[in-house]
């Protein structure tokens, strides 16, 4: 009894045996048919279903990419080539502040010309120190090359009663070139300048406005004058300007005092004599 169970189980592990060696020569012949590598499938990710990117020297997008990131990237390209659009074109229209705006010239003749009368029989009465006084009148206004020419003639007073041999005649033309008032005198007598061609006044016509100017004195010699246009009021709605011109190498000094539409009405100067120097000068005696 004991030999049958023993024989048995000899062919139950016989037969076990035989079943496990089946089972492993199929696998490797299913192995061998698939070229040794076994296949695997993988689900699909969310990044395949929707295009890949592939990154080398430059990005570029697969033709599979969603609509929705194609739109996203067209509308970025198209708000940049707008932006460019915009720094590029030009604007049209509307003032433009960093344009230089053509400058006017001011016609300085003209400002000069307010400085003096316009009327021809224009007659000035002027007196001042020791009972000094000149008249004056305006005889002849015309232009010549440019320039705007008074002419005017009169006499210094005879304080003699008809006694001196003296020549009390003088003639004056203010003349007007570009910028600048001349005047040109020729006299003997008249209390005025050390000078008989003198700057009287230089546009522009401005307050603290300086130049300078040479002359010669009557004796011949060289005077530089610093000159400046100290003050400037209205009265009766009329401009009146203060001149000073001072030698640059003396105490000597001339001011005068210019209205529109009259000209000079007040001059001063420093008379030097020897060691001795006062003021003295005139003004316009108004009727």
């Amino acid at each position: 009894m004991k030999k049958r169970w023993i024989y048995a189980g000899l062919v139950v592990m016989l037969i076990i045996s035989l079943a496990m060696a089946g089972c492993t020569k199929g696998t490797e012949n299913s192995v061998a048919d698939n070229g040794g590598v076994q296949d695997v499938q993988q689900a699909p990710r969310d990044d395949d279903r929707q295009g890949t990117i592939t990154h080398g020297g430059d990005k570029e997008i697969a033709e599979k990419a969603s609509p929705e990131l194609q739109t996203q990237d067209e509308d970025k390209v198209s708000y940049e080539t707008n932006e460019t659009e915009k720094k590029e074109k030009p604007q049209s229209g509307g003032k433009n502040n960093d344009a230089k705006q053509p400058i006017q010239p001011q016609n300085h003749a003209q400002e000069l010309a307010k400085l003096l009368p316009d009327t021809v029989g224009f007659k000035w009465i002027y007196n001042g120190f020791a009972e000094y006084g000149h008249t004056m009148v305006l005889n002849e206004i015309y232009n010549d090359n440019n320039k705007r020419i008074y002419n005017i003639t009169g006499e210094v007073a005879d304080m003699s009663d008809g006694e001196s041999q003296a020549d009390f005649s003088l003639q004056i033309q203010y003349i007007i070139d570009g910028d600048t008032l001349y005047q040109v005198k020729t006299e003997k007598m008249m209390m005025d300048s050390i000078s008989d061609n003198i700057q009287l006044l230089k546009a522009p016509l401005k307050k603290n406005v300086l130049w300078i100017q040479k002359v010669k004195d009557k004796e011949g010699r060289d005077v530089e004058l610093e000159c400046e246009i100290t003050n400037i009021e209205e009265i009766d709605g009329l401009k009146q300007y203060t001149v000073v011109y001072r030698d640059k190498n003396s105490e000597y000094y001339e001011k005068r005092r210019i209205k529109e539409g009259v000209g000079v009405v007040f001059f001063e100067k420093l008379y030097i004599n020897g060691e001795d120097s006062f003021e003295i000068g005139y003004s316009i005696f108004e009727q």
